[in-house]
């Protein structure tokens, strides 16, 4: 080593020794100069804002859907005077209107007048093409699908399931009902049910003057909104 070298190593050696020890890298340094106290600022909290009147799908309990140019309705109990309210805005060129209930074997539809052809806005066809007479209270109409043998038909314990057969009576609820046809659907699912008159429905299982379910029928569809919008001031008693 030379004489030169050796001098730059011991004031090298200097340096570091009146620093008190390894001098930190700029990259690691997390203070540099007199900084203040970073100051705490607060996270707004988000808002929500208030879902659009034509984009609500709950109103007062009832749920509302649109599919095509029909809007759905559905609640565990909606007061039947609604439906009489819908039926004359504009754009609505038909209501159908249903009482469903949950029930066993079978679950059980209560139609409105003049309207069992159509079952949670589906077409349905008769097998005999009888529909429910005006006068008829004590009429019901099975779809295709149900066990007739759940009733008191085909033979005890028997596995195969049988249909019911116009003229048949049955029990329900205590009433004695007569079998005035027979429903066929597109979908399986919809042939599960025994339709009756509204009226009927309402009276055997104490739900006078409500139904669970509407069908608003559009026309043109273009005023889908526009009816929806005007549903909804309806059920938010906004007149």
């Amino acid at each position: 080593m030379t004489l030169f070298g050796g001098v730059l190593i011991l004031l090298l050696l200097a340096v570091t020794a009146a620093c008190g020890g390894e001098a930190t890298p700029t990259a690691l340094q997390d203070v540099v100069g007199d900084q203040p106290n970073p100051t705490s600022v607060p996270v707004p909290t988000p808002t929500r804002e208030a879902t659009p009147a034509a984009l609500q799908n709950v109103v007062r309990g009832v749920r509302i859907r649109a599919e095509r140019n029909l809007l759905f309705l559905t609640a565990k109990a909606i007061q039947q005077d609604v439906v009489q309210r819908i039926a004359p805005l504009d754009g609505v060129s038909r209501v159908d209107f249903y009482l469903e209930v949950d029930a066993e074997p079978n679950s059980i539809v209560g139609v409105s007048p003049g309207s069992p052809l159509r079952l949670r806005g589906e077409l349905m066809s008769l097998t005999s093409g009888e529909d429910f007479s005006p006068d008829e209270e004590l009429a019901a109409i099975p779809g295709t699908r149900v066990n007739a043998n759940r009733y008191g038909f085909g033979m005890a314990g028997s596995l195969m399931a049988h249909r019911f057969q116009v003229g048949q009576t049955f029990e329900l609820q205590g009433q004695r009902l007569r079998v005035t046809d027979l429903y066929q659907a597109e979908r399986d699912e919809l042939e599960d049910s025994i339709m009756l008159p509204l009226s009927t429905a309402q009276r055997l299982y104490d739900m006078e003057g409500v139904v669970t379910t509407v069908v608003v029928s559009i026309d043109p569809p273009r005023k889908l909104e526009q009816v929806q919008r005007a549903i909804q001031r309806l059920l938010g008693g906004d007149q």
